[in-house]
């Protein structure tokens, strides 16, 4: 038998067995619709591209031997269960990242001597769009499904000189720039809470400098172990080769030397980086966390570890190792600004709660049972508005 004509049969059915109760009991049907009407007609609920009212939305759910479905415009049918659960609907809005080309480029920034006599031997940077600035660009960026790295060039032998450790071929920047964008797919736009996302923030940046360190600690074994080829971004690292505390080689890195990595990186990070980069980590964590219902903002260190793992594993060694112990401190480095701002995001987030949401919170919360008693008693009275209501 097909779906249209069980699904008319069913209707009929109900309609005769409603008639049967009495003219008292259609007039209580009448009263019940009338007063119910307003919220089933007015609350809006997403499902993909199509926004529907919840009366539409019920009117549409049938009753199977796994759960309640909903078939949309399209007749396409979906699990009431994996609609309400933020994890499916978070795995759908992410979907897009698996897929992403990434696009190279390379930009050229000109670097000439400030002829101005008032600052004479200060640097001038000149970008393509003929802006000029005397502050040093950043090397490199990754947004979204963009790598862009710069390239420093000057006609000034000296000048060369002197910013050619910016370009790729000393600095890495590629290996850096590329880190964030293997972080991106491995999970750092999946949702927790603020202060686990603002401390993933912060771990990426490690992450990315991480993977850079140990492109130039191949580039130092590459070309003759010439200590020049590590940066003074990675100082400490760079003072542990020369006392001889480690000594690099083209064979596997030690696990001690991974520890001096991790533990080096982190701390120059955290003592340089992390007051400059902490108002963008907090643009970023709400940013990602835009989407998120409210039930999604518990704090979840599994998920979290999860892909830490993911994002530490750079050049097939667990970097996460030498610093899980060590996320505490950022923790701890929140500002108190950020964490009273997320208390109103969190508190907005838990009042603005759209219907499904408050239906995966009541399972959460009260269990499946009461759930699904919900989902019929809904179900049953958007049959009597359409029925009794004005709506029909």
């Amino acid at each position: 038998m097909e779906k249209k004509t069980k699904k008319k049969i069913k209707k009929i059915i109900t309609l005769a067995t409603i008639l049967s109760l009495g003219v008292s009991s259609v007039a209580l049907m009448h009263n019940m619709a009338e007063k119910h009407a307003p919220e089933f007609m007015q609350t809006q609920i997403t499902i993909g591209k199509d926004t529907i009212s919840m009366q539409e939305f019920y009117t549409n759910l049938h009753k199977e031997t796994d759960g309640w479905i909903y078939t949309d415009k399209q007749g396409k049918e979906h699990n009431v269960d994996s609609l309400c659960d933020y994890r499916q609907r978070e795995k759908h809005l992410r979907a897009y990242i698996q897929h992403i080309k990434l696009k190279r480029n390379t930009d050229t920034i000109v670097a000439e001597r400030n002829k101005d006599s008032a600052h004479k031997g200060e640097i001038l940077y000149k970008y393509a769009n003929g802006n000029i600035t005397n502050s040093t660009p950043s090397m490199g960026a990754f947004v979204y499904d963009s790598l862009s790295i710069r390239e420093f060039v000057s006609q000034d032998s000296g000048v060369q000189a002197a910013v050619a450790i910016f370009n790729n071929e000393y600095n890495c920047t590629y290996a850096h720039e590329y880190q964030h964008y293997l972080n991106q797919k491995n999970g750092l736009h999946s949702w927790n809470s603020y202060r686990v996302k603002f401390v993933e923030v912060a771990l990426d940046e490690i992450s990315a400098n991480i993977a850079q360190c140990v492109a130039q600690r191949k580039n130092y074994i590459e070309r003759g172990k010439n200590i020049d080829n590590i940066t003074n971004r990675f100082a400490l690292y760079k003072e542990a080769i020369q006392s001889g505390e480690i000594n690099p080689t083209e064979e596997k890195i030690s696990p001690q030397e991974q520890k001096i990595i991790a533990q080096t990186v982190f701390d120059t990070w955290m003592r340089e980086k992390y007051g400059i980069y902490v108002q963008r980590m907090r643009g970023r964590t709400k940013y990602y966390l835009q989407d998120a219902p409210y039930q999604a903002l518990k704090e979840d260190k599994k998920t979290h570890n999860k892909i830490m793992n993911k994002i530490f594993n750079i050049g097939g060694y667990n970097f996460w190792q030498y610093i899980s112990h060590r996320e505490n401190e950022i923790f701890d480095s929140i500002p108190e600004a950020a964490l009273n701002e997320w208390k109103i995001y969190e508190n907005r987030k838990l009042t603005q709660m759209k219907h499904l949401d408050k239906l995966e919170q009541q399972r959460q919360e009260q269990g499946k049972i009461k759930y699904m008693r919900t989902l019929r008693k809904n179900w049953f009275m958007a049959k009597m508005i359409s029925m009794f209501g004005k709506s029909k």
